[in-house]
């Protein structure tokens, strides 16, 4: 109950924060989320960490994750990404980072899924090096788990 209570409110404020518009086409498919009238697509993904490795887990993020996220706001993929930590501690849900992501639409999210590993190659040709900094970032992370996110009309 307290985390359904959470995540509500998270999403609340999260809307609060997106920008309006429901412009775009509709992509009708098995694939479409639940709710889904166009325009943007939110994501929110929770990360809880090993005990104090929440600093090295978050500057292997900035260093191996970040960029990408970059790139993909270049490409006009993805409007913006977000990351929060808590500022106060809580037992339930348990995460110590959270990262809002805003897709352009449905069709960039998917194009992002799709082509992930030919931007990870882009962004870092070195692959060695992102392969294991990426590792130990995932090392770092004891929880992981995605949020889809539906705007629910008020009106």
């Amino acid at each position: 109950m307290k985390r359904t209570l959470f995540l509500s409110f998270l999403v609340a404020a999260g809307l609060l924060l997106l920008p309006a518009g429901k412009g775009g086409p509709r992509r009708a498919s098995a694939q479409t989320p639940t709710g889904y009238a166009g325009g943007t697509v939110t994501d929110a993904s929770f990360y809880r960490i090993a005990p104090g490795k929440q600093d090295e887990w978050l500057a292997l993020y900035k260093k191996y994750h970040y960029p990408i996220m970059q790139y993909e706001m270049k490409q006009g993929l993805v409007k913006s990404e977000t990351m929060y930590k808590r500022t106060v501690h809580e037992l339930s849900p348990a995460w110590d980072f959270f990262v809002v992501i805003v897709y352009r639409d449905l069709d960039a999210q998917v194009e992002v899924q799709k082509e992930r590993a030919k931007v990870m190659k882009a962004v870092f040709p070195n692959t060695p090096d992102f392969e294991q900094g990426d590792k130990k970032r995932w090392e770092l992370t004891t929880e992981h788990w995605d949020e889809k996110l539906a705007e629910v009309p008020m009106d």
